[in-house]
């Protein structure tokens, strides 16, 4: 018996225990799903029952030993992984990290160094223990994970993949291989690419971490999960599954008409994950959407200097030519101006500078302090600089430019060290 069958099966009893709507007054789905720890709904942190089950389901479909689901999001998978491995040493960030990979080093106190690319022909420093690779990135590009793995294989070292964006590899034979064949740990962000509940997410573990994560996600998991995204989950594997290479397939039919009817005012990014539908032009990516979105009622993913993105699943790939018309009509909009992002650049391995006491500041008076953490834009959520980089001038008018997209400001100040 599936967790849906049987929460519907004790939806009319009458509840006295938490959450406090009593399954009465919540709009009717949430009054059947959204419930606690009881003798019939198992229990997240310690599954014997239903989600046991589903995570022995979530284990098989990506081919890993253990799968561990999170309802509080990617990030809170990222930091179960890191604390998993935080006693095997020094941790090696590779290329654009999502900023809750820095977060959990400098909360959990792991010593990492980032690299801009890893060269596996050249040789690392010989403390590093694990490396974290972001793979596909928001803009559906991956990494040769393969040689990569051989790479850490060769030198003793874990690899971890945040394959938050790849979520949906694995159930169709029309796109890469999915990170868990080759990674010990990958965290997927399944709401982002396949219909689940935003929230929704698992780690997938391969021996001997198992017990570590096991125990990682007891620490730091709510003791409160959400049911509703749970469910989602279950549904997720219950239907999704069966249908999915034959939608990914039509998907790329479509795309490829859609690509077809654009305009020469557009171009399709060429990536690894056509599903992750990247359009470039010559207009200002922001204003294309805020276009779309007034006046054509169509919410794209998001933009970044001229590029818009749009992420197509089975269940709007009907509507690309909507999209297409919308696009095609659209003839003059504010020009991108391309400007250079002074960042922060690591040809090699850097050790990172996490700790001090911090203090906020107005922007404006940053120049020449140094950040507390990571400042970027979001999305993609990588850093323009990093803790203890110093804030020059060229990096404050950018930051001032795009305050409303930048993330790591607290109330429009800049944490800073004291």
């Amino acid at each position: 018996m599936s967790l849906t069958t049987n929460l519907l099966l004790h939806n009319n009893n009458i509840s006295f225990h938490t959450p406090g709507h009593s399954n009465i007054s919540l709009p009717i789905d949430l009054n059947k799903f959204d419930t606690t720890e009881l003798s019939y709904s198992d229990n997240l942190l310690t599954p014997i029952g239903d989600i046991k089950i589903l995570e022995q389901q979530l284990a098989s479909v990506y081919k890993t030993e253990a799968c561990f689901i999170s309802t509080n999001g990617a990030t809170n998978c990222i930091y179960q992984a890191f604390y998993a491995l935080k006693s095997l040493g020094p941790f090696l960030l590779v290329g654009q990290s999502h900023s809750s990979c820095y977060n959990a080093c400098r909360t959990l106190q792991i010593k990492a160094y980032h690299i801009d690319k890893l060269e596996i022909d050249k040789p690392i420093n010989s403390d590093i223990k694990v490396i974290v690779i972001t793979s596909p990135n928001y803009f559906g590009h991956t990494k040769n994970l393969q040689k990569i793995s051989e790479f850490c294989t060769q030198n003793n070292l874990i690899l971890v993949v945040d394959a938050s964006h790849g979520s949906h590899f694995q159930f169709s034979d029309d796109l890469p291989v999915s990170a868990t064949i080759y990674a010990d740990l990958v965290i997927h962000s399944l709401h982002k690419t396949t219909p689940v509940a935003t929230g929704g997410s698992v780690l997938c573990v391969k021996k001997p971490y198992v017990n570590n994560c096991v125990f990682a996600r007891k620490m730091l998991h709510s003791s409160s999960p959400s049911y509703p995204i749970i469910i989602s989950i279950e549904n997720m594997l219950g239907s999704y599954v069966k249908n999915a290479n034959t939608n990914y397939h039509n998907i790329k039919l479509a795309i490829e008409k859609f690509s077809a009817e654009l305009s020469d005012n557009y171009k399709i990014e060429k990536n690894d994950d056509f599903s992750r539908l990247v359009i470039t032009s010559n207009f200002d990516g922001h204003k294309l959407i805020d276009e779309l979105c007034k006046n054509y009622q169509i919410d794209l993913e998001m933009a970044f200097k001229n590029k818009i993105v749009a992420i197509v699943t089975p269940y709007n790939y009907n509507y690309l030519d909507t999209l297409s018309i919308a696009l095609n009509s659209i003839k003059t909009l504010d020009s991108y101006v391309d400007n250079d992002y002074p960042c922060t650049y690591h040809k090699e391995a850097t050790l990172l500078e996490f700790g001090g006491e911090v203090e906020f500041l107005p922007v404006d008076v940053c120049v020449g302090r140094r950040a507390f953490s990571e400042i970027g834009f979001y999305p993609p959520g990588v850093p323009l600089l990093y803790s203890h980089d110093i804030l020059d001038a060229d990096k404050i008018m950018l930051i001032k430019k795009n305050q409303e997209f930048t993330f790591g400001l607290v109330n429009n100040t800049i944490p800073v060290v004291k």
